[in-house]
């Protein structure tokens, strides 16, 4: 089933990452390989929107 994942940046950064050594991350193996294919293995990531805001 083609999914379209949608990530709202400044949550990621500030609920997940703030306070960790890792900043960056592989948006597509994180959703694509762990989370998604664990819920259905016939989901395909056919593309990431990446958004975020102004501070």
């Amino acid at each position: 089933m083609p999914t379209i994942v949608y990530v709202d940046g400044y949550n990621l950064f500030n609920g997940c990452l703030k306070h960790t050594l890792y900043k960056w991350l592989d948006l597509y193996k994180l959703f694509a390989d762990q989370i998604l294919h664990a819920q259905d293995p016939s989901i395909e990531v056919v593309s990431i929107k990446f958004f975020t805001a102004l501070i």
